[in-house]
């Protein structure tokens, strides 16, 4: 029996997986990230207590690095913290020194760990950003869950990509674009995104005509100095209810 088997059998015995399994799942389902950088240990640890421990784990394990063709990148969270910075600076609810980015997409969306179970995703090209609060209980399974579980699922669950699921960025038509982006100008390599000039949110087509690859740190930059993106939270349907949950617009990132 292998070891993803094994995997079934205890998800179906026991009804859920632990953080660790989690981990232990994404790395047989999906490889270990390319163009991976594993860091200096003691660096790794100055992060201890500002991410879940797992976190810490992964970096030391698998390290920094990509899944499906520069899809999703885990990353070192000192490179694009200038970034957020820059974006909340001065924000009444937010301290940058309490965010922490640990992962970026191929067209610059920042995951970005807030504590006390709570995520941020801040999407430049859509020019919002939205705040997510993970449960602490797995009702179903009658267990608490871990700031590490939630950590783990959430890049898990960022990771794929297919025809109705995990689309990066779409063209109007409702098209991925990160296949044509690759062919276009080339898989993206350690800190780069795909980056639109001009950029979207100031006017820019939503072509890959007008996509280049550039630095992930200076395009960011460049949108945060350009942008103010819309604040929502998202509500899940209370036990029970149908529907997907709720989006609230709450104001403007920032001062």
């Amino acid at each position: 029996m292998s070891r993803l088997d094994e995997l079934d059998a205890i998800l179906k015995q026991r009804k859920y997986f632990t953080a660790e399994e989690w981990y232990e799942l994404l790395v047989i389902r999906r490889g270990r990230p390319a163009h991976a950088v594993i860091p200096d240990a003691a660096y790794a640890e100055t992060w201890r207590g500002r991410v879940p421990d797992l976190l810490i784990r992964m970096w030391l394990e698998i390290g920094w690095g990509s899944w499906n063709s520069g899809k999703f990148w885990l990353c070192d969270p000192a490179l694009l913290h200038p970034v957020v910075e820059s974006a909340f600076m001065g924000d009444p609810d937010y301290d940058p020194d309490h965010m922490v980015v640990y992962a970026y997409d191929a067209f610059g969306t920042m995951y970005i760990w807030l504590g006390d179970y709570r995520l941020m995703r801040l999407y430049w090209t859509h020019d919002y950003a939205i705040e997510q609060v993970r449960e602490r209980f797995n009702d179903s399974a009658g267990v608490p869950q871990s700031e590490s579980y939630a950590i783990v699922t959430d890049i898990e669950g960022h990771i794929p990509t297919g025809k109705n699921f995990g689309k990066v960025h779409t063209d109007d038509s409702g098209n991925d674009m990160l296949p044509k982006a690759i062919a276009k100008l080339g898989e993206l390599q350690r800190n780069e995104i795909y980056g639109f000039f001009p950029p979207i949110a100031v006017g820019g087509e939503n072509t890959v005509k007008d996509l280049q690859r550039v630095p992930a740190l200076e395009h960011l930059m460049l949108l945060s100095s350009l942008q103010t993106p819309m604040l929502r939270r998202y509500t899940p349907p209370a036990n029970g209810q149908p529907g997907f949950g709720e989006l609230t617009e709450i104001r403007r990132i920032g001062s």
